[in-house]
């Protein structure tokens, strides 16, 4: 993966689509504003109905929008004025989450049939060798005579993989390619994908509702809410440094607590909340007297059985629910009457509190995030996702 250049591979300007319901209109998209770079991967995060994938398809030529702009390698492949170029002009290639491998073809001839139809011809010495640096590209050349109903749903997935590769596209777009997959199989694919991204240096738009997959792929991450853009950035600043509470819950720091600043330092800011005083680092723009939302990371947050703090304030607190997940413990804590969601990677069971044991947390500086009150999600009218079409 390379960085963004000076000229796009993809700029998506001012882009609205409408769908038409029984009970009214609904924006599925309301007039978001992105750009994939060359070399770029680009990733559309959020839940179900936020807009990703119909973002994702009209980008494709797969929804007609109606509002805004779409230019592909500079070139204007839709406009509000008139202009709609046909998906199978577009210079694109797209991953489906249904994979769509055709049963009755090979391997082989499920890889080459983009090469058989489109409107530029092939030798079959070209097709032959073009087949087999995707295979190659995706680690399966072996597999090129076997039948695709002989496929594991991993092997399926990189021969649709494949198949969006061999024809060169300058944009390739995917749409949760690893959602059919089983949790071990994801965690390998996701790496493979890096790998590939990497190797390939292709621009791509990857959609996902998976933190981790956006994490792991991204150059850039677009959070996406209500067919709104709520946050972009790298995947450490979206991480980090979420601008509202949606972004936050979704990037997991699922713990949001009200609080009101109540002094500043030269980098750091104090604040009462319902159970005691919390210190966090300074942000821009806040003062004395703030009304603000912490957001408290679950993996940050220290139990132990001791009030000695170590590097932040130290609360008493009660354990209401516990959960062995293997390589790490998930525990509800309440603090008061607030209730904390915290994971520690202590599965020492020895050392484990037990349900309505009273120990202490330990809250340091920087695992809170403030959150300002003039940029809170609030909550947009329904928007509705198209479900995937074959």
């Amino acid at each position: 993966m390379t960085t963004q250049t000076a000229t796009p591979m993809l700029k998506v300007e001012d882009l609205v689509k409408t769908y038409k319901t029984d009970y009214g209109d609904v924006q599925a998209v309301r007039g978001i504003n992105f750009e994939v770079g060359v070399g770029e991967v680009v990733t559309l995060l959020g839940p179900s109905g936020c807009g990703k994938t119909t973002t994702l398809r009209c980008v494709a030529g797969l929804e007609r929008p109606d509002g805004g702009s779409i230019s592909i390698d500079s070139e204007r492949v839709y406009s509000d004025t008139g202009k709609h170029t046909p998906t199978h002009i577009r210079p694109i290639a797209m991953v489906f989450q249904s994979y769509a491998i055709w049963p009755h073809m090979s391997v082989f001839e499920n890889v080459a049939y983009p090469l058989k139809v489109g409107k530029v011809k092939f030798t079959k010495s070209d097709i032959h060798d073009r087949v087999s640096q995707a295979l190659a590209m995706v680690r399966i050349p072996e597999l090129a005579d076997r039948s695709a109903t002989m496929l594991s749903g991993g092997q399926q997935q990189r021969v649709a993989v494949a198949r969006a590769l061999v024809k060169e596209p300058k944009l390739l777009l995917l749409d949760e390619p690893l959602s059919n997959l089983d949790a071990k199989l994801r965690e390998d694919m996701r790496l493979e994908f890096k790998e590939l991204f990497n190797r390939t240096g292709i621009s791509a738009i990857y959609v996902t509702h998976d933190l981790l997959e956006a994490l792991v792929l991204s150059d850039k991450v677009i959070v996406m809410n209500h067919g709104d853009i709520a946050q972009e950035g790298t995947p450490r600043e979206v991480y980090s440094q979420p601008r509202d509470q949606f972004v936050a819950d979704f990037m997991g720091a699922g713990n949001l607590v009200p609080g009101e600043i109540t002094d500043i330092t030269a980098d750091r800011v104090s604040m009462n909340v319902s159970f005691g005083t919390l210190v966090a680092p300074l942000i821009p723009d806040v003062k004395a007297g703030d009304k603000v939302t912490i957001a408290i990371r679950p993996e940050s947050v220290f139990l132990s059985d001791s009030a000695a703090a170590q590097g932040g304030p130290s609360f008493e607190c009660s354990v209401t629910t516990e959960a062995f997940l293997g390589n790490h413990m998930e525990y509800l804590i309440k603090l008061g009457e607030q209730p904390l969601r915290v994971r520690s990677q202590n599965i020492n069971e020895g050392a484990l509190p037990q349900g309505g044991a009273t120990i202490y947390a330990q809250i340091p500086p920087d695992a809170c995030i403030i959150i300002s009150t003039d940029v809170l999600a609030e909550p947009a009218p329904d928007a509705i996702e198209q479900p995937e079409k074959p």
